[in-house]
C-alpha cells in the first residue's frame, strides 16, 4: 500500500515536469505556418521566420519568440504546435496608411496610424508628406508634429484628391489636384481644422454651381492658420 502511494506521488509530481520539459524537447519540428488577421502572413514576415533547419518545440518556441520580438510590423503573435512536427504562428500585424519622403535621400518610410515607423520601400501608394529632413529610424516613432501633419493629410485624402503635401516649420501645405493649396498649422485642433476645411469648399462649390464657373479652381490658397482662414484667389 505504501509503495503504491509513494508510486502514485511520483507520478502526480513528475508527470507535470515530463509533459512541460521533456515532451517538447522530444517533438521535432519541420514545417511552420504563419498566419496573420488578413490570412497568410506578409511575404517580408514568412521571409523572416522560414525554417532553415529541423529543431526541437522547445527550441523553435524560443528561437520564434525572439525573432517576432524584433519585427515592426508584429503587434501580437501566438505560438501553436499542430500535430505532428508543424510550428503554427498567428500574428497581429501592423500595416502602413501613410508614406514620409524626405527631401535629402531616397525612399520612402512606411507609418503606422500610430506614427510607428514600420518599413522602408521606394514607393507607395499610401498619402505621402514631404519632410526636409533624414527619415526616422524604422521601430521609432513620429516627433508630435509629423505626427499630427500626417493625421491632417490622412483626413484630407479621405474628402479630397490630393496631389502633394510638405511639411514646414508650424503648417502643413496640402496642394488639391484641382490647383488649390490648403495651410493648416500644427498646433491647433484636428477635427475643427478639418470641420472648417469642409465648411469653405462647400462654400466654393456652392458659389461654382451659383455663378456656372470653377471657382473652387480659382481659389489658389485656403490658409487656416488664423482664426478667420485667409482665402487667396
Amino acid at each position: 500500500m505504501k509503495f503504491r502511494n509513494f508510486l502514485f506521488l511520483v507520478l502526480a509530481t513528475g508527470m507535470p515536469f515530463f509533459l512541460y520539459y521533456i515532451i517538447p524537447r522530444l517533438i521535432k519540428i519541420t514545417t511552420v505556418e504563419c498566419y496573420s488577421q488578413y490570412g497568410p502572413c506578409s511575404p517580408r514576415l514568412s521571409q523572416v521566420i522560414r525554417i532553415d533547419q529541423v529543431i526541437n518545440y522547445a527550441s523553435a518556441k524560443k528561437l520564434y519568440s525572439q525573432k517576432l520580438r524584433q519585427i515592426t510590423i508584429v503587434e501580437e503573435y501566438t505560438l501553436r504546435y499542430k500535430f505532428p512536427s508543424t510550428l503554427e504562428i498567428y500574428t497581429i500585424e501592423l500595416k502602413p496608411i501613410y508614406g514620409l519622403k524626405s527631401m535629402l535621400e531616397q525612399g520612402i518610410a512606411n507609418i503606422s496610424g500610430k506614427g510607428l515607423v514600420l518599413s522602408y520601400a521606394d514607393e507607395t501608394n499610401l498619402p505621402i508628406l514631404a519632410i526636409n529632413t533624414q527619415l526616422p529610424d524604422e521601430g521609432t516613432y513620429l516627433e508630435d508634429d509629423t505626427r499630427n501633419a500626417m493625421e491632417i493629410l490622412f483626413s484630407v485624402t479621405q474628402l479630397y484628391k490630393v496631389n502633394t503635401a510638405s511639411l514646414n516649420d508650424d503648417n502643413i501645405e496640402i496642394l488639391l489636384d484641382n490647383g488649390t493649396s490648403l495651410i493648416f498649422p500644427l498646433d491647433k485642433d484636428r477635427k475643427y481644422l478639418i470641420g472648417s476645411m469642409v465648411l469653405i469648399m462647400d462654400e466654393l462649390e456652392r458659389m461654382k454651381e451659383e455663378n456656372e464657373k470653377d471657382v473652387g479652381g480659382l481659389v489658389k490658397t485656403v490658409d487656416l492658420r488664423f482664426e478667420n482662414p485667409v482665402i487667396k484667389y
